[in-house]
């Protein structure tokens, strides 16, 4: 993840150097230490580029891939439904559901 963590603190603080005109002696300023605490952002990218044909009452599966990609753990809950709009297909519900690819083979972990 490019995000830095959460809670973790950036500090910051400006330092010069100069010397008045004719002088050999370097002064040194410095800015107050500005910190900054770092907040949760939340953050998800879901890849669903799925095509496929089937024979009729067939099973087919359409692999996603989930990635957080936010600075901080984080939980989802998934539900799938049929888009009663827009089609002329129409799905039994009971017959949707989610399955876990962990090794991404397309193929359903444990019992499909």
């Amino acid at each position: 993840s490019a995000w830095a963590a959460t809670n973790s603190i950036i500090s910051n603080m400006a330092v010069g150097e100069y010397s008045e005109e004719g002088s050999t002696v370097v002064q040194v300023a410095r800015s107050n230490l500005v910190q900054t605490t770092i907040l949760p952002v939340y953050s998800l990218n879901l890849v669903a580029a799925n095509n496929k044909t089937v024979v009729a009452g067939q099973a087919v599966y359409f692999n996603h891939i989930l990635t957080n990609t936010s600075n901080e753990t984080d939980q989802y809950t998934f539900t799938v439904s049929n888009n009663p709009t827009g089609d002329d297909f129409d799905f039994v519900n009971s017959s949707l559901m989610v399955y876990l690819d962990a090794n991404n083979d397309g193929i359903p972990d444990g019992s499909a």
